[in-house]
């Protein structure tokens, strides 16, 4: 996504989370502090200007937990059998973590405990609208 401000994740008190654009959705990047902050940013449409953002709270017991979930399973690596995605309705989502990125989540689910960090981050993908196109 271009048109977002850098954010510093080496300290690891950050996730940044990246959905790409699908034929039904708009491109996001949520923001997550360990404080609870959260901010997200849609893209519009592909090229446009500005994007929008929005700020939000989290619970710090969730904000927590998800910090944990991924401190114990980072850095991710992607499965050797992931299966397929459909090349419209797929979008890919990835997290970046003490300075790295993470293959595509999907990649990565018969990784243990993938699956609940995934259904956790669900709270920040919650938030605010659900853009589509």
């Amino acid at each position: 996504m271009k048109n977002i401000k850098a954010v510093n994740t080496v300290d690891g008190d950050t996730i940044i989370l990246e959905d790409t654009a699908s034929t039904n959705f708009a491109a996001r990047k949520i923001v997550l502090n360990r404080n609870g902050q959260v901010d997200i940013t849609f893209e519009e449409d592909v090229g446009s200007e500005p994007a929008t953002s929005n700020h939000y709270e989290i619970d710090g017991t969730i904000a927590c937990r998800i910090f944990g979930e991924l401190e114990k399973l980072w850095p991710l690596e992607a499965s050797k059998h992931t299966g397929f995605k459909s090349i419209s309705f797929g979008h890919c989502s990835y997290l970046t973590f003490k300075g790295q990125r993470s293959p595509d989540l999907d990649s990565c689910m018969n990784t243990p405990g993938v699956r609940e960090l995934i259904a956790d981050l669900g709270v920040l993908r919650q938030l605010g609208p659900n853009k589509q196109h």
